[in-house]
């Protein structure tokens, strides 16, 4: 084991695992604040850009102590602050030569097919589907998902849209089906679906959601704080459940986000509870009771609902998930927000850099001595989600319109967010990597 060590006064040494949307920003913010070690097996930026104080290790992380980050190369760092911000597993290249190889490879086996299968419609197989479309009409794309509609993180509306642009444009799209891609084994380009069709193509990508990068946390110090799906509880500072200086953001943390609701009386109650219980009609709720001289609301099933109230819109809220009821005495108006357990923060990316900012605030804030009243609270606001189709349009859910075209397409398309992730960061944003 090699220990490195830091020439910074005590209590100021920050290690961010993770070098994505989020952890890149926090370790950027913290660089001159904080003798800063940031952690990112995937060499996400050159690190001489990103960071102009701190340090870029590039061997995964593999275990956590009270004290200590240790590394799959045998390195021991010590903080005083960790940020978690792992995302999703991805086994990508890590320079930038084998980024253009695989692109190219990728790009090569396009121009090559007559067809092309592409399984999954998650944004990335969307997305891809539209590229492969718009640049190259003459192919023909099929898009197969398993769920019911495309793009099942965002409403339905703008699911709808996303599946009449990509029939505009002759794309096959096959719902509630899955591939079996093991059956186009021996040179052979056909796969069959488990609803009995057979489809032809000469190359497929597998676009599906992949999993946290979270499951080596199980063998570490932050192991029960990990919910049943592999997400990591935090408070409403982004502190990981039970510890006061480690902290999680990004795609790996579980977030609820409720549904607010209001009451200023007894009786609007009752009416409230009512339209809930019409309002919450999937399985993943439950219907809402009113009970004598306190307002209760209960769970039918402990394990769907969680609960969390307050008693003013500040927008603060309190955790009681996973208990069969809570009992609140109404003073004023009373805010119910009801989640089920699938009910959690939308992953994108503006998200991820909010959290980072909230994290870094906290951070700063405990370094120098302050007390937690003086911490920034993270408050999930309206998600809104865009969605690239082809070179110049795009999807864009907002929480006042759903709308689809060039116009959306001026915000993301053209360059896909790069040039303002990297403006953020302090970087070039139309400089290209060495």
């Amino acid at each position: 084991m090699t220990r490195i060590e830091s020439a910074y006064r005590q209590g100021r040494k920050v290690v961010v695992i993770g070098g994505g949307i989020a952890g890149s920003l926090a370790a950027k913010l913290l660089q001159f604040d904080a003798d800063v070690t940031l952690i990112d097996p995937k060499n996400t930026y050159q690190p001489q850009e990103l960071l102009k104080n701190g340090r870029v290790v590039t061997s995964p992380a593999v275990n956590i102590t009270e004290t200590d980050v240790m590394t799959e190369d045998g390195a021991v760092i010590g903080y005083d602050f960790l940020v978690i911000a792992t995302g999703h597993s991805d086994l990508f290249p890590k320079t930038r030569q084998e980024k253009i190889s695989q692109y190219q490879t990728e790009y090569e086996k396009i121009k090559s097919s007559k067809s092309v299968l592409i399984v999954g419609g998650v944004p990335s197989g969307v997305e891809l589907a539209a590229e492969i479309a718009v640049d190259f009409p003459e192919k023909k794309v099929i898009l197969v998902h398993k769920g019911p509609r495309l793009l099942e993180f965002v409403g339905e509306k703008a699911s709808h849209k996303a599946f009449d642009w990509l029939a505009s444009k002759k794309v096959e799209v096959i719902l509630n089906q899955s591939v079996d891609l093991n059956s186009a084994s021996n040179g052979k380009k056909s796969y069959r679906t488990s609803g009995g069709e057979t489809i032809h193509a000469d190359c497929h990508f597998f676009c599906v959601g992949k999993p946290l990068s979270s499951q080596w946390l199980n063998g570490t110090v932050l192991k029960d704080s990990l919910d049943g799906k592999g997400r990591v509880m935090v408070d409403e500072h982004l502190r990981v459940k039970d510890r006061k200086n480690v902290f999680a953001i990004g795609d790996i943390t579980n977030i609820p986000v409720c549904l607010l609701y209001s009451a200023s009386s007894q009786a609007s109650f009752l009416k409230l509870s009512q339209a809930l219980s019409l309002t919450l009609s999937s399985s993943v709720y439950s219907s809402v009771v009113h009970s004598t001289s306190s307002l209760s609301i209960y769970a039918t099933t402990k394990s769907s609902l969680g609960l969390y109230y307050t008693t003013d819109m500040s927008g603060a809220f309190l955790n009681t998930e996973g208990d069969d009821d809570a009992t609140v005495t109404r003073t004023g108006n009373l805010n119910v927000c009801l989640a089920g357990p699938d009910c959690k923060e939308m992953k994108q990316g503006y998200i991820a850099e909010a959290h980072a900012n909230v994290a870094v605030k906290n951070i700063k804030v405990m370094m120098s001595g302050g007390k937690k009243k003086k911490m920034s609270r993270y408050k999930p606001g309206s998600e809104m989600a865009i969605v690239s189709l082809g070179r110049k349009d795009s999807l864009a859910q907002f929480p006042f319109a759903t709308v689809i075209g060039c116009l959306p397409g001026l915000i993301k398309s053209k360059d896909l967010f790069v040039g303002k992730t990297r403006k953020t960061r302090g970087l070039d944003p139309k400089r290209v990597q060495d």
